[in-house]
């Protein structure tokens, strides 16, 4: 997407000049969770199951509603398969890189409600195996394709937080997407905010 870098640029400029800006607070996290993604086979989407995955972040707040996030992703390889019509397709995919995001929280008592939207420039590697029959019959697993791809969509997720002192307790849902393939990624972790 030709829009994408610009949007990067603009959101990284905005976290790191927050000087600028009347901030309330900038703050590093990590989030431990499960990720699964879904790939595009040539028989089909497959649906994989969650392995366990990781995020680091860091962060400014420009006030209590409205904060930027730069995170790294770590999703672990998930394994999936597709029942076809003489076969079963096995895909594994993998993701990693930085998304950019901004947040916006809404005070419900103690807990604050969020949306994260932004974008993530991700490297996903898929590897699948697709056997014909005479694969199956000759040569188990003849037809192994891997995908390498590097590119930026759209990301968002929700998010929910609570904080004591600097301390701020964090779970959320998030979802990223790379040509074909759909992952999302459940979490909780801290963050300390300076």
């Amino acid at each position: 997407m030709t829009y994408a870098r610009p949007a990067i640029f603009c959101a990284l400029y905005a976290l790191l000049a927050s000087g600028s800006v009347s901030a309330e607070t900038p703050y590093v996290g990590i989030a431990i969770g499960a990720a699964q993604a879904r790939a595009t086979t040539p028989r089909g989407i497959t649906n994989g199951e969650y392995r366990a995955s990781d995020a680091l972040l860091v962060g400014q707040r420009f006030s209590r509603y409205l904060a930027a996030e730069l995170e790294y992703v770590d999703l672990q390889p998930t394994a999936s398969t597709i029942q076809g019509q003489f076969s079963i397709d096995t895909a594994t995919v993998a993701q990693h890189g930085p998304a950019v995001f901004a947040v916006a929280s809404l005070p419900v008592g103690p807990v604050d409600i969020g949306l994260k939207l932004g974008v993530a420039y991700l490297q996903s590697t898929t590897h699948y195996v697709a056997p014909g029959l005479m694969c199956i019959i000759g040569f188990p697993d003849c037809q192994h394709q891997t995908l390498h791809e590097r590119s930026t969509h759209l990301a968002g997720g929700i998010i929910s937080s609570w904080t004591l002192n600097k301390l701020q307790l964090r779970t959320s849902y998030e979802r990223f997407s790379v040509s074909g393939t759909h992952s999302n990624l459940i979490s909780a972790g801290a963050a300390w905010h300076f």
